[in-house]
């Protein structure tokens, strides 16, 4: 695998990531702008961009396979240069939903397709390394779009925040161009005649395909229910700044750098499943710890907690999604992160009317009862042959 291309597609993904979080410590600013509820501003904020992003899947993940994986993500990453634009000049909720849109039908072409092309390049007995190293643009693009989100919010407003997306979208889409430029045969499609289209019909007759497709959904409705409100939670009852609850939120980015650093061992002592497993017990302990204890030192370890426990889960399901249709790789991808997102955007719009009758803890009990049985489902299916 060229390391100099997998580095210029981190980066792109660092973009990206940072575009599904940085709205996280921002909405009490765009709420109170706007004059509505967190709850209702995330719907617009969040749950459109979520919306989006799950929906284009089915088409970034074809036009990858076709026409090349590498040429698409960095595509698809100077078109998200406009949509946070966009996103920073809004006038109205309805304007910011609208763009917010836009950038999640363009975000859409980064990550999914970046994994697909890894699984075009690393053999499946290497492969949960490597996406796990992989990992790591991702997560300082969620520790940036949070901290810096928190802070960039907190001292110019929020719409600064949507410009430094924008700058870093700018990055992200020349750097794999260039790559590009220099060795272009590396952008094979890794797809090849007929099976390179495979219908959705045809992937989903597949149990395998199914199983994985239908875990990604409720760990992600079940996850991102809770976590999307954690950063307003933490203002609110802790009394914590913008930025301070920016922050705080980067323990989940540390606790997920922690799993990319252990994968490697982690990998050597035990089954796939059992690392799933494993992970939604972590993720049950840390969402009870953030609901339970009244100190914000606590949050902190248990934000750290969750973010090494989700990775764990999802870096599994990760692994399991390269290789459930191989003759056709983005496509796979790209029904897996439609699928994700859209039970994101289930699980925040579900949650943000309980969140504003009753809090966050509530929702972060109901994820740790949830996740573990989650998890449960999918180890035994990937440990049967």
């Amino acid at each position: 695998m060229p390391l100099w291309l997998f580095a210029a597609l981190s980066v792109a993904a660092f973009a990206s990531a940072a575009t599904l979080r940085i709205a996280d410590s921002l909405l009490p600013e765009i709420a109170a702008e706007f004059s509505t509820t967190p709850g209702a501003a995330a719907a617009g904020v969040l749950t459109t961009f979520t919306v989006a992003y799950g929906v284009i899947q089915i088409a970034f993940g074809p036009i990858g396979d076709r026409f090349g994986k590498v040429k698409t993500i960095a595509t698809a990453s100077l078109l998200s240069v406009l949509a946070s634009i966009g996103c920073a000049l809004a006038t109205d909720l309805d304007q910011i939903s609208l763009a917010r849109i836009v950038a999640g039908a363009t975000a859409g072409g980064v990550i999914p397709l970046c994994l697909a092309w890894i699984g075009d390049v690393v053999t499946f007995e290497n492969r949960q390394r490597a996406l796990a190293r992989f990992l790591l643009g991702q997560i300082f693009g969620l520790a940036a779009g949070q901290a810096l989100g928190g802070l960039i919010g907190d001292a110019f407003g929020w719409r600064t925040a949507f410009l430094m997306l924008a700058g870093l979208y700018l990055l992200g889409g020349v750097a794999p161009f260039v790559a590009l430029r220099l060795h272009p045969a590396l952008d094979g499609s890794g797809a090849t005649g007929p099976a390179g289209r495979i219908h959705p019909r045809v992937a989903l007759a597949r149990p395998r395909v199914r199983v994985v497709l239908i875990t990604v959904f409720l760990e992600g409705a079940a996850m991102y229910g809770a976590f999307s409100y954690v950063g307003t939670d933490l203002q609110q009852r802790f009394g914590v700044s913008v930025a301070a609850a920016g922050m705080l939120l980067t323990a989940f980015a540390f606790g997920a750098l922690g799993y990319a650093l252990a994968v490697g061992r982690l990998v050597a002592a035990m089954s796939r499943s059992r690392i799933a497993l494993l992970g939604s017990f972590a993720l049950a302990a840390g969402f009870m710890a953030l609901a339970l204890v009244p100190y914000l030192a606590a949050a902190l370890a248990a934000l750290m907690v969750i973010g090494f426990g989700f990775y764990m889960l999802h870096n599994s399901l990760q692994t399991e999604a390269t290789q459930m249709i191989p003759e056709a790789r983005g496509t796979a991808l790209a029904m897996f992160a439609a699928m994700l997102f859209v039970g994101q955007a289930a699980g925040v719009a579900l949650a943000g009317p309980f969140f504003d009758w009753i809090g966050g803890p509530p929702l972060y009990l109901a994820a740790a009862a949830l996740l573990p049985a989650i998890a449960a489902r999918f180890a035994r299916a990937i440990a049967r042959p």
